[in-house]
């Protein structure tokens, strides 16, 4: 699911990097205030009757994330959907959004695959990450009901856990950012 004004995380990663990569024209990664540069993260969970459970999301600079949301509106817009649940859309379930009874199959893989197309340009033109992480639910419990210190650490529910592999990852691209761009000062 992508509703990309909802729940999200702020986070600022320090020293400020020179380049978003995505550009030449590009010389500061937006919303850069003193030595910091400031980033938006959005995460969502997936889950079902499945023995799995994940969280997954996208990090973007302040100026990128908004970039993202306005053209995200418009395609929400001319597709008439407000959430686009990737389950319903793949699989054109009924009551959806995506149920085009009117169409034949191959109708309902071309709408499918063109929606698809124009979500992944907007994604990637913006955003400059991705994480996720997923859990296995039945093995997660068990180590929650042994006292298990992971459960301590990352938190007793699917949501907590997977919250925090992700901020932890998106930590750890933070830092290797960090240090290619410091790297790229000393040339």
């Amino acid at each position: 699911m992508i509703k990309p004004d909802a729940w999200s995380v702020y986070i600022r990663i320090n020293p400020e990097m020179r380049s978003t990569g995505r550009d030449k024209s590009s010389t500061s990664l937006g919303g850069a205030v003193g030595n910091m540069s400031e980033f938006i993260g959005y995460f969502d969970e997936s889950y079902g009757t499945a023995d799995a459970y994940s969280v997954a999301g996208y990090v973007a600079t302040v100026q990128h994330w908004r970039g993202f949301i306005s053209e995200w509106r418009k395609l929400a817009k001319q597709e008439k959907f407000s959430i686009l649940h990737k389950v319903d859309l793949e699989h054109h379930v009924k009551g959806s959004r995506f149920e085009w009874p009117n169409l034949t199959d191959r109708g309902k893989a071309l709408r499918k695959q063109q929606i698809n197309i124009k979500a992944c340009k907007i994604i990637l033109k913006y955003l400059s990450a991705a994480f996720g992480a997923s859990v296995q639910k039945s093995e997660w419990e068990c180590q929650v009901a042994k006292g298990s210190k992971w459960g301590d650490m990352m938190g007793r529910s699917f949501y907590a856990a997977g919250v925090w592999a992700c901020l932890n990852m998106v930590g750890a691209w933070a830092e290797a950012r960090t240090e290619v761009d410091l790297d790229s000062l000393c040339v």
